[in-house]
């Protein structure tokens, strides 16, 4: 068993804020995830040449907090333009096709922007600014339950983790899956009555040599269901660009069957990639890519309970609360967790 004092479950943006105050309270703590790699949203992959998994853009506020912290940086910031490959509603199209209310549609917002800043090394600069590493203390297990009873974590690998808080950062319609004992059931409950919902994005990503000097962002848009690609987005960066194919599915619009063969396709017709000059590929997905609106009385409601239980809600999808870079740095967050710390 290991006894500490802030138990952080995620191994994104929201939990390395967590780790990050709670050594600056002097706090014991571990975070853990089901994931051997850390960044969550702004997570890098690739073997030849590291870049975001997802297409995600700096706001400016936020480089202007690493550059008042003198964090050096190669954050990047461009013109746009945009293409439209096909006319037709994109906002319906991006969101899934879904008629939910949705918080943010960041596809939406990326496209009335004139200029956008993108960086492969965001996370990197993150840990430098807050102090903080989550690989410091970082234990990769799926989680098997969470006892509200007796707070403790059990881990799939035989761990048991005792806490004094515990510091929830996973989507929040999945948290009734992990907690058990007595006090769970209204937490349950509540989670239910939020009537989460959202859409997530399937993206094939291209990396290619670039013999031409570019010094803006191509937005490609299709907005009919003719083709399932709705937004390709290429984005120059040292000697290389990157392109992302991006779909949205959900329950009501699901993936085809061979959807990565199906962007390929589409993305040669409309002449979005150069096959010769690639020299890497990859699929990812983005499950919580848009979220749903909720009632945030009810959410209260539930992290006020939560609390009783030494459970506090956090970040983007703990707290069911749409957020970007700059909203997550500036936070105070022993003030938004109710004094936690």
């Amino acid at each position: 068993m290991i006894d500490i004092d802030i138990a952080v479950i995620g191994s994104g943006l929201a939990a390395l804020k967590a780790i990050s105050t709670a050594k600056t309270f002097n706090k014991s703590y571990i975070a853990i995830d089901s994931t051997y790699s850390v960044g969550g949203y702004i997570q890098s992959i690739g073997r030849l040449y590291r870049y975001l998994k997802s297409p995600l853009f700096i706001p400016q506020k936020a480089i202007d907090i690493l550059e008042e912290n003198s964090i050096q940086h190669n954050i990047k910031c461009y013109n746009t333009v945009k293409n439209i490959l096909k006319e037709g509603p994109i906002d319906i199209k991006t969101a899934g096709y879904r008629s939910i209310s949705i918080q943010r549609n960041w596809f939406k917002e990326w496209l009335e922007q004139k200029t956008l800043c993108y960086s492969n090394e965001v996370f990197k600069y993150i840990e430098q600014l807050l102090k903080a590493s989550l690989k410091e203390r970082f234990i990769a297990s799926n989680i098997r339950k969470i006892d509200l009873d007796r707070n403790i974590v059990a881990l799939s690998n035989g761990l048991i983790i005792k806490f004094k808080r515990l510091i929830y950062t996973w989507p929040l319609d999945i948290l009734p899956r992990y907690i058990y004992g007595e006090k769970s059931k209204k937490v349950e409950e509540i989670v239910k009555n939020l009537n989460l919902d959202y859409t997530s994005i399937y993206i094939l990503s291209y990396i290619s040599i670039e013999t031409e000097t570019r010094d803006y962002i191509e937005f490609y848009i299709h907005g009919t269901k003719a083709s399932r690609l709705h937004t390709a987005i290429k984005i120059p960066i040292d000697s290389y660009s990157i392109t992302y194919i991006v779909t949205s599915y959900s329950s009501s619009y699901p993936l085809l069957p061979g959807i990565a063969e199906k962007l390929y396709s589409e993305a040669k017709k409309y002449g979005l990639i150069n096959i010769p000059k690639t020299i890497e590929y990859n699929s990812t997905e983005t499950i919580y890519a848009l979220i749903s609106n909720i009632d945030r009385n009810k959410f209260n409601e539930l992290q006020q309970i939560a609390s009783e239980y030494n459970i506090a809600l956090y970040g983007r999808l703990g707290m069911w609360r749409e957020s970007d870079i700059y909203s997550m740095l500036r936070e105070d967050i022993s003030t938004t967790l109710d004094n936690l710390f």
